[in-house]
């Protein structure tokens, strides 16, 4: 991929999907794509869309990637797993802090998972529309979050679309009060 997105001296829109017969067999590295398009269009790309639309997870061999560093980037597509860090990732390096408790339960503490997690942190400023697929019921208060944070982080945010697989009639409601506050157009997608 570097070596295709080095050759391009302002590219602006990119869209990749992962899916089909022939692509379950190749490694998906989502944030080694995002590193490249960082290092090669970093300055010029305004559209990004980066779908893995397979139900297996990606290969994911690069350290995550945030997009903050993106100039120009308006429009953005993802899975909420390619935005958003695995905390469980970092958990299963260190001994034992994946595991369960001998009682057979998780503290607090192992199930908190990304709520320490500012969205605002990995979106760049130019950022005018939003795009997540895959959405756990548990990111509901991160992207409320994030929508607080507007007019500061993201002044020029004014779409979100959210693709949930599952989720809490109540949490939707608050995540659509949120936007509303914020002047965020919303809309709620099953994924």
């Amino acid at each position: 991929m570097s070596e295709t997105l080095s050759g391009i001296e302002a590219l602006e829109k990119f869209s990749y999907e992962c899916r089909g017969a022939v692509m379950h067999y190749t490694n998906y590295d989502p944030h080694g794509i995002l590193a490249d398009l960082l290092k090669y269009a970093g300055h010029s790309l305004e559209e990004l869309s980066l779908v893995n639309c397979e139900q297996s997870e990606a290969e994911e061999t690069s350290p995550h990637t945030f997009l903050v560093g993106f100039q120009k980037l308006k429009h953005l597509d993802l899975d909420w797993d390619t935005l958003v860090p695995d905390p469980d990732a970092e958990a299963e390096d260190e001994d034992g802090k994946d595991e369960a408790l001998s009682q057979g339960f998780y503290t607090a503490e192992n199930t908190a998972g990304n709520q320490g997690v500012n969205l605002a942190d990995f979106l760049p400023l130019s950022l005018e529309s939003l795009t997540l697929a895959k959405c756990p019921v548990t990111g509901l208060n991160l992207l409320v979050k994030m929508l607080e944070q507007k007019e500061v982080r993201l002044p020029k945010l004014s779409k979100i679309r959210i693709g949930m697989p599952e989720y809490e009639y109540m949490d939707m409601l608050k995540l659509a009060e949120a936007a509303e506050t914020a002047g965020v157009d919303y809309e709620c997608l099953r994924s």
